[in-house]
């Protein structure tokens, strides 16, 4: 069985591959071949995007495809690819994969997740966004922050409270066209100048029924899955960028030798040696995943990978002296797209005060570090005292 499921990728693949070397085509339309081949998520099920075999076999859809030239698509949607998608092969319906799941892989929609708000952010269940049901609609008031990339997306994957029944019990999941009449954008400028995230404010929006994911208040559930494929999406991300530390690698080699001392040689090598560790554990956590089930394992990267990150962009600073505290401009600008996300490999400074982000945005490292105790260790919660 494992046999024949690697032959299947394989025989697809060859198919996939003569027709792109015959056919010459741009990458999006060949992202566009690929999800038509299933062979995107080889994962996923037949006609959306996979053909429903094990996950750890896209590397091989992956390798052929590199090999003939042809790019990632992960870059070019890291939150599309990332996190939406597989919640629309796992959650939605199939009008709703049709309509979407294969613009997110060939990148003609962009989306944002619709989820914090200024008084639930790490206590998601406290959301006051709120749906109520008119008909074949729901009418949608409220107000969400932190909306990475909102200002490009064309749709967001929402939760609203859609009862009055507490907390988890009584919030829905929707698809929300982010250019419907009532969806008002608003830049967050960040200590760095840059705007990737948002204010998104909802006055009496117009959402069909149809868009709605799942049973009515049931969106909880979803939500669970979302927040662990943001995680796992964390890990891809890092495979696509230069690390923190081989920034610090090629920034001490610029150095003067007087410069590199044997105490800030020790502190670089400790630093190589904490990426290493941390490069194992979240290289292990992404074989789990490739499962096609992801887990807790990707609040261990989570949680190890933000305070490295400040770690080492602070250990950058102090090589810089008193030219890390230069600054060029403030001047606000926003990403048009998903390649112009994060810090330019050599922005020093600018990495490091975006570093601090790390340990707050997709769960706080106090929310990252219940999850591992909990879920992976298996601690009991503390008892509620009164």
């Amino acid at each position: 069985m494992v046999e024949s499921q690697e032959q299947l990728v394989r025989d697809r693949l060859a198919v996939l591959v003569e027709r792109l070397q015959r056919e010459p085509m741009a990458k999006e339309q060949a992202w566009g071949a690929t999800f038509d081949a299933g062979l995107s998520r080889v994962h996923y099920a037949e006609g959306w995007g996979g053909i429903g075999v094990r996950a750890d076999l896209q590397s091989v859809v992956d390798e052929g495809l590199a090999g003939i030239g042809i790019p990632p698509n992960f870059p070019a949607n890291a939150g599309g690819i990332g996190i939406v998608a597989p919640v629309l092969a796992t959650f939605a319906n199939d009008d709703q994969r049709s309509r979407h799941l294969r613009k997110v892989f060939t990148t003609e929609e962009y989306w944002c997740q619709l989820f914090s708000e200024p008084d639930a952010g790490s206590d998601l269940p406290a959301i006051r966004s709120n749906a109520v049901r008119d008909g074949d609609s729901w009418i949608l008031n409220g107000h969400k922050v932190w909306t990475t990339m909102g200002h490009i997306a064309q749709f967001g994957l929402l939760l609203a409270r859609t009862s009055d029944r507490p907390r988890h019990n009584g919030i829905t999941c929707f698809i929300l066209d982010m250019a419907t009449p009532g969806v008002e954008v608003r830049p967050l400028r960040q200590i760095t100048g840059e705007a990737e995230f948002n204010e998104v404010f909802f006055t009496d929006v117009v959402i069909p029924d149809a868009c709605r994911i799942g049973e009515i208040d049931g969106g909880w559930r979803i939500a669970i899955g979302t927040l662990m494929e943001e995680r796992n999406a964390v890990n891809y991300m890092q495979d696509n960028e230069v690390s923190a530390v081989d920034r610090a690698i090629a920034f001490w080699r610029s150095l003067p030798d007087d410069a590199r001392t044997a105490v800030r040689r020790d502190r670089l090598a400790d630093l190589v040696i904490q990426t290493t560790v941390y490069t194992q554990m979240r290289a292990r956590g992404m074989a789990k995943q490739k499962t096609g089930t992801p887990g807790p394992e990707g609040s261990l990267a989570k949680l190890r990978g933000g305070e490295l990150n400040q770690a080492v962009y602070e250990f950058c600073l102090e090589l810089m002296g008193a030219d890390g505290m230069l600054w060029d401009t403030y001047e606000m600008t926003q990403p048009s797209n998903w390649y112009e996300f994060g810090i330019g490999p050599s922005d020093l400074r600018r990495a490091f005060v975006r570093s601090r982000a790390n340990t707050i945005e997709g769960g706080t490292n106090e929310i990252q570090r219940n999850i591992v105790a909990e879920h992976i260790l298996g601690l009991p919660r503390e008892p509620k005292v009164g």
